[in-house]
């Protein structure tokens, strides 16, 4: 659970570092688009596999406390297919996405 609070801490605190706050009635409804890019798929599958699992809890946790601000935490769950150039297109679609935060390895 220390990690599952940890995880939740730093999503938190990556929404608050990055200015998302609500600047209306309609703002405090629409959620935080937080990117969370692991492997899916390819080689690394099994080793991201709990990565992903706890960036869900991560989420779950927050948005049962009430979310950020007020807002939901919507995780836009992005497969880097384990690969360099997967990655680098996974970084352009969250982009594109136009999130807030991404999370994923380093």
């Amino acid at each position: 659970m220390n990690g599952l609070f940890q995880s939740a801490l730093v999503l938190c605190m990556i929404c608050l570092l990055t200015g998302v706050c609500p600047l209306s009635a309609r703002a405090a409804e629409e959620p935080i688009l937080i990117a969370s890019i692991f492997a899916h798929t390819g080689l690394a599958s099994e080793e991201n596999s709990p990565n992903y699992l706890m960036a869900r809890l991560a989420a779950k946790a927050v948005n049962e406390q009430g979310g950020v601000l007020g807002r939901p935490i919507k995780l836009m769950e992005i497969d880097n297919k384990s690969t360099a150039i997967g990655s680098y297109q996974a970084a352009r679609k969250a982009v594109e996405m136009k999130v807030s935060a991404v999370v994923g390895p380093s």
